[in-house]
This record gives C-alpha cells, structure tokens and sequence, in this order.
C-alpha cells in the first residue's frame, strides 16, 4: 500500500484483529473521509512527518498497547489514539490513565472522529499551557539577564568615570609638572646667587671692620651707624630667603615627583619619603585646617607604585583635615606588622555614621555638598590598595573621629 503524506489527506492507523470488520461496519462513511491507512510497519520509525492523525485500536493485547503508548510518548507524537473496547478490562484503565478516548466497539465513526478530535483539543491545551509555562519561564530569565547586564553596564560607568578621574588628574599633574619647571629655573638662580651674596655678606663685613680700625668720629652713643644696621638685616635677610628658597626647591621637587607618570612595572620606594612629599605638596589645604603629627617607624622599603600611593595618602589624608569642623589634629603613623607595612591616618574629627560605613568605597558615594566631592577618592583608594594586594580597615565612632588602616604585604 503506497502511503500519501500530503497535509489534505487524514493519516489513520488501524490497530487489532477487529479493525477489519469496524471498518466495514462503517462502509461508504470512512471512505468518505479521504484518508489512507497507514500500515502498522510505518510506526517502526517512530513518529516522523507521515505518522497518523488518527490511530484506532481494536482487539489489541495488553502487550501491544504497552509498547504502542511507550512508543508515543518516547517520541512526542501528537495524533488522537482512541481504544474500542466493550469491557473495562485492563487496557480500557491504562487508556483512560494515559488520557486516551476508550470508547464501545459498537461505535459510530462520527463517534470515533469526535472522541479524536476532543483529545486532540485537550492535548493542543495542555500543550498550550505548557508552551505559555516556558515562555514565562524564559521571560524571567531575560529580566534576570537584562537585570545582570543593567549591573554590568553600571559598574563599566563606574570604571569610566574613574578612568576619566584618573585622566583627569593626569592632566593636571601633567600641567603642574610644567609649572614645577618653569619655577625651578628662576629659583635655581635665586639660590645660587643668595650663597654668593652670603659670601659677600661676609667680605663686606670683613671690609667694614677694617674701616673701624681708622680714627673716625665717635657715633652717638647707644646707637648703632647706618651701615652696622644694614649688615644686621642684611644678613638675616639672607638666611631667610635661603630657607624660603630651599622650601620652595622642595615644594617643587615633591610636586614634580607626584604629578609625574607611573610606570608599569613596579619600584621599590620608601613610604616615609612618600609621605613627607604628599603632606608637602598638600601643605596648604592642611595648615589652616589642622596640625599634622608624623610618627614615623622603621620600616623597609616597599615594592609598589609610589606615585598611586601617593594619590591614595593624599586623598585620605584631606578627607581626614575635611573632617575637622574647627581645627583638630590628623595623625599620620607608619609600623610594620609581620609581613606588612602599614600607614594608619587618624582624625579627631566627626566620624562616621555606621550606616554610611558600609558604603564609603562606593563610587560615587559622597556626604560633602554638591560641587564639594565627586564621591571617587574613596572608591579610586580601595582600588589601588587593592592593586598592591593590600586593603584598607576603616574604624569610627561618630564625633571622636576616624582611622584608615591600609596594610600592604612586602613582597620579596
């Protein structure tokens, strides 16, 4: 029997050694219905394109109908299977539990049809149920996935605002660091030529007690001469614009060395030092604020990179004067602890709330009046010390102040 898989043509699968004898019953009604039987060889394939529509089981055994419903259900087909069965044996009971249409064998085809066509509404339902189940399904997880990528993407601007911080600074240290040697040249002059007039100082002086040894008149008494007075302030003069030139040469040599570009490789450097030139350079934004107490240990040099560090120091140390609401005192220590260097930063000033605690390495995150903070200097610390394998401990107690802990492992 040639078997026709046109979608017009309704596929039937006749089951059982009563199937011949219904079908007859039925005569000219099921030659009616344009549809081609389909031989019982065909299943052995499973359920592909040309599997029946229709599939009636007559006089079956209990071993066959086993291995027919396993087959349907293993392969996902989707045709109607109606059992024609006069009692309620065992068959009849695995059918109905399996939600197939058992209907008598004295049945109509009409009956047959509209038994099939039930179940198959049933089965496109649930069917429907199911495809709506993991629709939802799929739904959430999109909304859990636009939800990861909505964190995704604010953490990215997060980093890009920090990067563009970083540039930022970078521009400005870059400007600083030409202000620092337009500077330095003048100033390089002016304390050279204030040793050679110290030298000066010196003979002029010489020259002028050499001149006392001749017969003048005798000045006034409790007086000093004209001269005597200028060599005096001359000479203190002198040693003051030295120092002030040498605080200069300092300032600018500090400034120079913190605006200047971090290598990628990493450099052995004394934290001492580096925070002598952070405080230097950050000088003016303390003294009207607060003192500074520098306790200093010993401890060894360290391989990282100075110029972030310096950064870090810098931003915890004016977060430290900010907290100051009157003046007070911010302490900078440095110790060793095993294999850690650490530099502790301490205020007196307002402390932290304990609900702020927890968030003040966020980016962003700031307490200052608006145009006061980017709410960065916090987040770009924790992200340095973290570089260097290190971190930061924080304690507080809100209106005795603050300690910044960072501790950083020496590497070998």
């Amino acid at each position: 029997m040639t078997v026709c898989i046109s979608d017009d043509v309704l596929r039937i699968l006749l089951i059982g050694g009563e199937c011949d004898a219904l079908r007859e019953s039925w005569g000219e009604s099921f030659e009616e219905l344009n549809a081609v039987v389909v031989p019982l060889k065909q299943e052995a394939t499973g359920c592909s394109s040309d599997s029946p529509h229709l599939t009636i089981a007559a006089g079956i055994s209990d071993a066959v109908f086993r291995e027919l419903l396993e087959a349907r259900q293993a392969e996902g087909c989707v045709g109607a299977f109606v059992i024609l069965a006069d009692d309620d044996g065992e068959i009849a009971r695995s059918a109905r539990a399996a939600g197939l249409a058992v209907l008598p064998k004295t049945s109509s085809l009409a009956q047959v049809l509209a038994a099939a066509t039930l179940q198959s509404d049933r089965f496109y339902s649930r069917r429907i149920e199911q495809l709506r189940a993991e629709a939802l399904e799929r739904a959430r997880t999109l909304e859990d996935a636009r939800g990861k990528a909505e964190d995704s993407l604010r953490q990215l601007q997060a980093a890009q605002s920090q990067l563009l911080q970083s540039e930022k600074m970078a521009s400005i240290g870059l400007l600083a660091a030409g202000v620092a040697h337009e500077i330095n040249n003048p100033i390089g002059f002016i304390y050279s030529n204030m040793n050679t007039l110290r030298d000066y100082v010196v003979s002029l002086k010489e020259f002028f007690a050499a001149c006392r040894e001749i017969e003048l008149p005798p000045p006034q008494q409790g007086k000093k001469d004209g001269v005597g007075v200028i060599l005096d302030d001359l000479e203190t003069l002198v040693a003051e614009t030295i120092e002030g030139a040498e605080r200069v040469k300092r300032i600018v040599t500090d400034l120079r060395s913190f605006s200047r570009a971090e290598d990628d490789k990493m450099t052995t450097a004394d934290l001492n030092k580096g925070l002598e030139s952070t405080i230097n350079v950050c000088w003016n934004e303390l003294k009207y604020r607060c003192k500074v107490a520098k306790e200093f240990g010993d401890i060894p040099a360290l391989c990282c990179y100075p110029t972030k560090l310096n950064q870090v120091f810098m931003n915890l140390i004016i977060n430290a004067s900010h907290a100051m609401e009157k003046s007070g005192t911010v302490t900078v220590r440095t110790f060793q602890e095993g294999n850690e260097i650490c530099v502790q930063i301490s205020d007196d000033g307002c402390g932290i709330p304990p609900e702020n605690l927890p968030r003040i390495f966020d980016p962003f995150f700031t307490t200052k009046p608006v145009g006061k903070g980017t709410g960065l200097g916090l987040s770009i610390a924790y992200n340095i010390i973290a570089e260097h394998d290190g971190r930061i401990d924080v304690q507080s107690e809100v209106g005795k102040g603050s300690t910044f802990t960072i501790r950083l492992p020496i590497r070998e």
